[in-house]
């Protein structure tokens, strides 16, 4: 579930990032 976790913010991020 962590490591989950982790990786949905990380993809959230990198979406912030693309669409700034």
């Amino acid at each position: 579930m962590l490591t989950f976790s982790s990786h949905n913010t990380l993809t959230l991020e990198l979406f912030r990032v693309a669409f700034s």
